[in-house]
Order: C-alpha cells, then sequence, then structure tokens
C-alpha cells in the first residue's frame, strides 16, 4: 500500500508541473483578474491539500476499493467494452457522479467540511486542490466505488479520474475564457468561477465539473456575462491554516448536533 500511494503522489507531482506550466500560460495569457500574483495569498496552503490530503485519506480510500474489487458479482459489464470507450463512460458516469455529490456538499450536514474549498478569496487553478480531507474521501468512495462496482477497468478508471481532475483544475484557472454556443454542453472557467463567487444570488448554481448540460437538467444553471467581482463567503470566517481547517468542520458539526439535543425537550 505505501509504494502505491508514493506512485500516487509521483504521478500527482508530474501532473502538478504540467499544470503550473500549462494553465499558468493560460492565466498569463488571458487573466480573469488582471494582476492577481501567481504566488498569491493562499497558495501556500492550497499546496498543503494537495499533498496532506491524499496521505491523510488514502488507506481509508484503498481500502474501500479493494472491498469493492472481490466483489466480481455485483460488478456490471462495462468492463468489457474496449478501453476508449471505457474512459469516455467512466468520464460521464463520473461527471454525473460528482454533480449530485457537489449538491449534497452545500446541504446544512455536509457544508462545514466544503465551506474550505470556497474560503479562497483569490481564485486559480490552485483552488481546486483546497479540498477538506472528508469531501476528498466523499468524493474517491463515491465515484471511484461507483465505477469499480459498474465493471470499469482500473485502467480506465484511473485515466478517467486524472482527465476530469485536470479539467476541474482548468475549470478554476483565472482566466476570462467561455464556450460560447457551447457553453451549455462544457463547463468553462466562466461557468465554474462564478460558482465561487460570494454573491448570494449565485447560492445553488453551478455543481457541474465537467458537462454543463447536469447544471441545464438540474435547474442550477447560471452563466451572467460579467465577471465575478469578488470570491468567497460572504458572512461565514473559515479559519485559515490546514490544520485549523480540517478541525473546525467537526466542530462546527458537533456544536450543531449540541444545540439540536438542546432543542429537544426532556420526558
Amino acid at each position: 500500500m505505501l509504494g502505491t500511494l508514493l506512485a500516487l503522489l509521483a504521478s500527482g507531482t508530474r501532473l502538478r508541473i504540467a499544470e503550473v506550466i500549462g494553465l499558468g500560460a493560460l492565466e498569463t495569457w488571458r487573466p480573469a483578474v488582471p494582476g492577481q500574483r501567481k504566488l498569491r495569498r493562499g497558495v501556500a496552503l492550497d499546496v498543503a491539500y494537495s499533498y496532506l490530503v491524499p496521505v491523510i485519506i488514502y488507506p481509508a480510500v484503498y481500502g474501500t476499493i479493494r472491498l469493492l474489487g472481490r466483489a466480481p458479482d455485483v460488478r456490471g459489464p462495462f468492463g468489457q467494452l474496449g478501453y476508449a470507450a471505457q474512459v469516455v463512460l467512466a468520464v460521464v458516469v463520473g461527471d454525473f457522479v460528482a454533480y449530485w455529490k457537489h449538491r449534497l456538499l452545500h446541504t446544512r450536514l455536509l457544508w462545514p467540511f466544503h465551506a474550505a474549498h470556497h474560503s479562497s478569496v483569490e481564485v486559480d487553478w490552485w483552488s481546486n486542490e483546497r479540498v477538506h480531507p472528508v469531501e476528498s474521501a466523499i468524493n474517491a468512495i463515491l465515484q471511484a466505488g461507483t465505477l469499480v462496482l459498474l465493471g470499469f477497468a482500473p485502467a480506465a478508471i484511473g485515466l478517467a479520474v486524472a482527465i476530469r481532475q485536470t479539467y476541474s483544475a482548468f475549470t478554476h484557472a483565472n482566466v476570462r475564457l467561455s464556450f460560447g454556443p457551447l457553453g451549455w454542453l462544457f463547463v468553462s472557467p466562466h461557468h465554474h468561477r462564478w460558482h465561487h463567487s460570494d454573491d448570494p444570488a449565485m447560492a445553488g448554481r453551478n455543481f457541474a465539473n465537467m458537462l454543463a448540460v447536469l447544471d441545464l437538467f438540474g435547474g442550477t444553471w447560471a452563466a451572467p456575462a460579467t465577471q465575478p467581482a469578488s470570491f468567497g463567503i460572504r458572512g461565514e470566517e473559515v479559519p485559515g491554516g490546514f490544520v485549523r481547517q480540517l478541525v473546525a468542520p467537526f466542530v462546527r458539526v458537533v456544536r450543531g448536533v449540541g444545540m439540536v439535543a438542546r432543542a429537544v425537550p426532556s420526558a
């Protein structure tokens, strides 16, 4: 398991280097927020999330996937398809699961764990990495677990996950870019960066990761012509620092349970 984790981190490093070069060039070419620094405030925190969260959640995810992989009697027929077809379908299925998972993260129960992702007041592709371990574990187990149960080959799942991860980083990038008439089909940076706006009118909008058509059919589509004026969470304070952000959601959940318990009249 340790060897697989190290291989995962090495693969993640190669992907980050490619994103630094490719997405960095896009942000320099056509920035949505001109003058925003590459080493903007919070980028060190995002790098910490990028490398420490996989280490925290990997044992649980590894064990879950191994357990699912030992249940061939419940696996679907997708493994019989060709490799390319499996990758395409895995991307579509993964995005469908991710859309509804994302909507759940914006409910009262799971929002404390998702708030860290929305705490960036300067958004670029590194903001994609700021994901609480609980949210990251939910992502991995629901999406990869679904694909395993449907019978997709591990190699197809791995490539589909890498495609969606890279695309998600792209949609967070500080790039002034939309897809015009194709904007209803694929998520663009213009589309998703509005999801990170602190404008209350945008609450509950633009949950799709890659396929914008999911927002269209789900009634959560919104793409104002202008750029967001500001980002973050209006009226809510998220603590700074990696450890504090890890602990804060659990404190909020415990306090919430305590408040509910106190509100229930004793017999």
